[in-house]
């Protein structure tokens, strides 16, 4: 586990190939992704953005992990961030 992660990369993997995962801000993260290809010329399906979103997050190393944060002001709710470059998109 990267030092000051709260969550393991390993369990992560696990609950993406079981199908236990949601985008609970699709804001900031598939609509992002979605307005990102498109302004590169390239549109793509929701769907697409997601598969492409959980490649990134499935090509994670804990030398990636860059902090922890509370979403929503809430202390309880943690979040991992990571910084990547994946097919050429950060």
């Amino acid at each position: 586990m990267a030092p000051g992660a709260r969550y393991q990369l390993i369990d992560v993997f696990r609950l993406i190939d079981e199908g236990k995962y949601w985008f609970s801000a699709r804001s900031r993260s598939v609509f992002q992704v979605v307005r990102v290809f498109k302004l590169r010329g390239q549109p793509t399906t929701e769907d697409e953005v997601e598969a492409f979103i959980l490649c990134g997050i499935n090509a994670l190393t804990d030398a990636h992990f860059i902090q922890r944060v509370i979403q929503w002001d809430d202390p309880k709710c943690v979040a991992d961030v990571y910084g990547i470059s994946f097919d050429g998109c950060p």
